[in-house]
């Protein structure tokens, strides 16, 4: 109603406009002496021309208002898609309001639901990304979403939640191959072993934030760990061995403890250069225990040999058996070490005609 009434009024100051200011004209024509068919013809043209002026303005404002609608059916039907899309409600608009104002209130909308999708495209690929390098890293496979669609929150939620999955699986294997590291080292350090392969040598990297960390990596350290523990168990072995048979050729050479003691501790280790010492010392020990045994061996024939000629200066025969006897006797030395060759010597020099 007060729109009618408006609408009326302004029509009715437009027609008063209209014919003041043709009678305004009138009056200027009479007064500059244009005759009447002159004044017609330039009152038509003006007219003409405010009704182009009208009809151009009319269609403007038609055109404005197909838009308007055509607006609103497209950004309804968008708002409809994305919401689909990214699992929310279509929009609710409030009741009675204009169609401008509905076309804007869309508009917003949908700007809105382009941003959000954009926005959830961008942080799937970044999550993606961060999952695939763990995944690949730990040798798993990655969560799969589909490409078809524009992920929900719920599914970048996941994505999350297994990111953060593979986060504390990463931090247990980089610890666990840390340990194993920290142990293959260890005895690689007082051995003196190395890695034999490659892949040995891959496993003691220093850098434990860019190596392989899947499970067969996993399994191969604690082979090569086992590996070195075994080989360290034989060289300890070694140098019991070793050491045990030092201790027995020191004591038979009369080596002093303090010798012994700076020997063992200037050697202590099971690397290979220590071992090539306590073996070398060995070799060393048995060369003068043979040495010696033969200087103890000829100082022997010596003394057998007085005591031949004492003994069998009287009795030819008995010499004979006493020779025999010697004879075996060396052999018995020879044999058996110190321990035995001196009863077989004291007994014939305790009263010079004992045998």
């Amino acid at each position: 109603m007060y729109l009618s009434m408006s609408r009326d009024k302004k029509l009715d100051e437009l027609l008063t406009f209209i014919c003041n200011e043709y009678t305004r004209l009138l009056d200027v024509w009479i007064e500059l002496g244009v005759n009447e068919d002159g004044a017609k013809d330039r009152f038509s043209a003006a007219c003409q021309h405010v009704r182009d002026v009208v009809i151009e303005l009319s269609e403007g404002e038609e055109a404005m208002r197909a838009t308007v609608f055509k607006n609103i059916e497209e950004y309804t039907r968008q708002d409809q898609e994305y919401s689909q899309s990214v699992k929310l409600e279509p929009v609710e608009l409030k009741a009675g309001i204009s169609p401008i104002e509905k076309e804007e209130a869309l508009r917003e909308r949908v700007l809105q639901m382009e941003r959000m999708k954009v926005e959830r495209l961008r942080r799937r690929k970044q999550l993606q990304a961060e999952e695939l390098f763990l995944c690949e890293r730990l040798n798993i496979p990655p969560h799969v979403l589909p490409k078809s669609r524009v992920p929900s929150l719920q599914d970048l939620e996941d994505l999350r939640h297994s990111i953060s999955l593979l986060q504390s699986e990463q931090e247990r294997r980089i610890a666990q191959l840390s340990n194993l590291h920290g142990q293959m080292s260890e005895i690689i350090e007082s051995t003196g072993l190395s890695p034999e392969t490659g892949d040995e040598r891959e496993l003691i990297c220093e850098d434990l934030q860019d190596v392989n960390l899947s499970t067969g990596v996993l399994s191969r350290a604690k082979a090569f760990l086992l590996k070195l523990k075994q080989r360290k168990v034989e060289l300890e072995e070694k140098r019991t061995g070793l050491t045990a048979e030092l201790e027995c050729l020191w004591k038979r050479l009369e080596v002093s403890q303090e010798e012994q003691e700076n020997f063992l501790q200037k050697h202590c280790n099971l690397k290979s250069v220590d071992m090539v010492a306590l073996q070398d010392e060995v070799e060393r020990c048995h060369g003068l225990k043979k040495e010696k045994m033969g200087q103890f061996l000829a100082h022997a024939r010596a003394e057998l040999s007085a005591l031949y000629k004492k003994c069998c200066f009287a009795e030819h025969g008995k010499c004979r058996d006493y020779k025999s006897a010697s004879h075996l006797a060396l052999c018995g030395i020879q044999s058996s070490h110190q321990e035995r060759c001196f009863p077989l010597i004291v007994v014939p020099s305790a009263k010079g005609s004992g045998v």
